[in-house]
């Protein structure tokens, strides 16, 4: 019979795609069904909650919905401030029987604990600021006891375990309950999620572990194989980054890019990596990929723009300044005071580039406003 049930689960994949892989638009769309649940605890929805967040364990469990899709909506309660456990008390007073309700307070003391940490390397992190992760874990791992007791496949609360071992440092401990975790529920994507995690060499793994991982997804659907094989190239460019070699990191990040044209993990990672090396040739066709993915996010452009500023190309840097400050980035609306201010591209103009500048500082620079400044004493314009 546990055969047979596995069996089924494992046909039932093939219906389910993680959204959030497949286009901008439809991780926009995730999210914004997601955020308009984030109030709710402080509303003290809780009959809303339970009934939501139940519904969608249950989606789980019968195959329309994958982990990694409940783990993201379950996120909105990983939060550090301590004023939130009375209501997740509450709720769980209203309603002692709920899968839900456990599971979130265990996401709260997880979210409390790594704040607790702090995402650093281990040899950065306190002996106390391991003590207070430690204390908060300890409740998270009694509420998961709770949940999972309440839960048909409980591949969240595993999932949630190996977790919390790997950032107290538990190497062994993670691989155990990653290959139990696989035995007992062959279709869960968010424990592979943690496992990529994990098996980059600065945690435990190598790169041989990260390649063996896609092969270990050969359970899961075709769709959420792809979402697995994006996680492991984008780990193996970051592990090739960190080891120096930029040319093998630029091509798994390349190969990670077009995987998953809905998730910008690997294509931020690689576009940073080219402007942190100031390789201007390869941050083009990046930011221009980003842009299409993205045409009215602004940061896009204001990457293109410095890259085509730095190469001298003054028209390519104005027009894409131009684009990326009229949609808000404080980066372009810089980039552009200075085109302005020095004339490069477009016409000369202090009064302009001083406009600009202090539109960047309202925006959120940190540099734009002395930069006015210093236009405005050299040459005696003020403020308008």
């Amino acid at each position: 019979m546990r055969l047979w049930i596995c069996a089924v689960l494992l046909l039932s994949q093939a219906a389910i795609a993680l959204p959030l892989c497949d286009s901008a638009e439809k991780r926009a769309a995730f999210y914004t069904d997601v955020n308009s649940w984030r109030k709710a605890l402080e509303q003290k929805r809780f009959a809303d909650l339970d009934a939501k967040f139940n519904a969608l364990i249950e989606e789980t469990r019968a195959g329309k919905l994958t982990d990694q899709e409940l783990h993201r909506w379950f996120e909105i309660f990983q939060q550090s401030n301590t004023g939130r456990e009375p209501l997740h008390e509450d709720w769980i007073r209203e309603y002692p029987r709920s899968a839900a309700a456990y599971l979130a307070l265990a996401y709260y003391y997880e979210g409390r604990g790594f704040s607790a940490r702090s995402s650093e390397y281990s040899s950065k992190v306190s002996p106390a600021q391991f003590q207070a992760m430690g204390l908060e874990f300890r409740k998270s791992f009694d509420a998961l006891a709770k949940a999972e007791a309440l839960m048909a496949r409980p591949t969240l609360p595993a999932y949630l375990r190996i977790w919390m071992l790997g950032v107290g440092g538990e190497a062994r401990k993670v691989e155990d309950m990653y290959r139990s975790a696989l035995k007992s529920y062959p279709e869960t994507v968010q424990v592979r999620v943690a496992w990529v995690t994990f098996s980059h060499p600065k945690w435990y793994g190598s790169e041989e572990r990260l390649k063996e991982i896609v092969g270990e997804a050969r359970a899961l659907s075709k769709e959420n194989q792809r979402y697995i094989q994006y996680l492991v190239f984008e780990e193996l460019g970051s592990t090739h980054q960190h080891k120096g070699d930029f040319k093998r990191a630029a091509d798994y990040y390349g190969s990670a890019i077009p995987l998953c044209p809905g998730l910008d993990g690997a294509l931020t990672k690689v576009m940073k990596m080219h402007q942190d090396r100031k390789d201007f040739a390869a941050l083009i066709p990046a930011s221009t990929t980003y842009i299409e993915r993205h045409p009215r996010k602004g940061w896009g452009y204001a990457m293109r723009g410095w890259a085509h500023s730095q190469r001298k190309e003054w028209t390519d840097a104005v027009r894409d300044y131009e684009k990326g400050a009229t949609f808000g980035s404080s980066y372009a609306q810089e980039g552009l005071a200075w085109l302005v201010e020095w004339g490069h591209g477009t016409k000369h103009d202090y009064a302009r580039a001083i406009e600009l500048y202090e539109t960047a500082a309202a925006n959120g620079s940190t540099t734009a406003a002395a930069k006015a400044e210093k236009i405005r004493q050299g040459t005696g314009l003020k403020v308008r």
